[in-house]
Formats: C-alpha cells, sequence, structure tokens
C-alpha cells in the first residue's frame, strides 16, 4: 500500500468521524479523496466521498487496486477498522 492510499484512509476516516471538516483540508489533500473515491464531482457530499473512499479500499477497487506494492487483506481491515453499514450504492456518480 503507498503512502498516499493510507493518507487517504486516514482523511476518509476523520472526516466519517466528524474529527476534521473537509473545508479545513488542504486542496491537495481533498483532491486526494476525490481521486480515492473515484469521484470528480466536488460538489458531492465530504461524508459520501469518505464512504467511497473506505468502501473502495475495503473492496481493492479503483485507487487501491492490487498492485505489486499492496500489502495483506489484513491491513487494509484494519486501517479501515469496521465494517460499514451498506448505504446503497456508494459507488454510483
Amino acid at each position: 500500500m503507498t503512502r498516499n492510499q493510507l493518507k487517504a484512509i486516514k482523511l476518509a476516516h476523520e472526516i466519517d468521524e466528524r474529527l476534521v471538516s473537509a473545508g479545513d483540508l488542504p486542496e491537495a489533500d481533498w483532491h486526494l479523496l476525490l481521486l480515492a473515491a473515484g469521484s470528480n464531482r466536488a460538489l458531492s457530499s465530504p461524508r459520501l466521498i469518505a464512504l467511497r473512499v473506505i468502501d473502495h479500499a475495503e473492496r481493492h477497487q479503483g485507487y487501491f487496486q492490487r498492485t505489486s506494492a499492496y500489502r495483506e487483506d489484513s491491513l487494509v481491515r484494519s486501517l479501515c477498522g469496521y465494517s460499514r453499514p451498506s448505504f446503497g450504492d456508494v459507488n454510483a456518480n
């Protein structure tokens, strides 16, 4: 897992748990979240973007697709911290 992938998961958790506001993030961090969420919709809810990032990380989709640099599934599960309840199709653009 790359450093930016780890950072995207951490930022997503901080937004999801309301530890940080998306408006307080530097622009580069917000763009990293949009990239990791597979979204180009800057008007999407920050929490929805965070949930998409976590979902993609758990499913190894998009930005989190497995590569030679990717570590074990257990690392992703421990970083994601918990199983998210279903919020409908969070992958829809």
